[in-house]
């Protein structure tokens, strides 16, 4: 049984959870939120197959190791990895990804200290886009 309005069930925790271990080292729990990297998004997905998604950060690039963005409730919840240089000018990103259900989005950075940091923001779904 899947997740109802966005509610995480233990099957896409985990999922989850394994995907942002894989990628950036850390379990997803162990990720502070924080304003250091910032997501915007819409509130409601117009069109599910096409949601306009952008990570922000206010740090500058030469200290940014990786920036990520992950759906938690899509099949594969992992959607982008960037990487910056001082030649970036700041950290950031955007893409339109598409989301299944209703869900959590989480733009995490790692920054090249070690420390890890997300910002997650809620989408509601009216149709399925995977």
């Amino acid at each position: 049984m899947g997740a109802a309005y966005g509610v995480a069930t233990p099957l896409s925790a985990a999922k989850i959870d394994d995907s942002v271990q894989r990628h950036v080292g850390k379990s997803v729990n162990r990720i502070p939120e924080s304003g250091i990297v910032r997501l915007k998004m819409p509130a409601i997905a117009e069109s599910p197959l096409q949601v306009p998604v952008s990570l922000v950060s206010r740090v500058s690039p030469d200290q940014v190791d990786s920036a990520y963005i992950f759906v938690d409730n899509n099949p594969t919840p992992f959607v982008v990895k960037a990487t910056f240089t001082p030649k970036s000018g700041k950290v950031f990103v955007a893409t339109r990804i598409k989301v299944m259900k209703s869900t959590k989005v989480r733009a995490v950075i790692k920054l090249k200290n070690g420390k890890v940091y997300q910002n997650t923001r809620f989408i509601k779904v009216t149709a399925a886009g995977c």
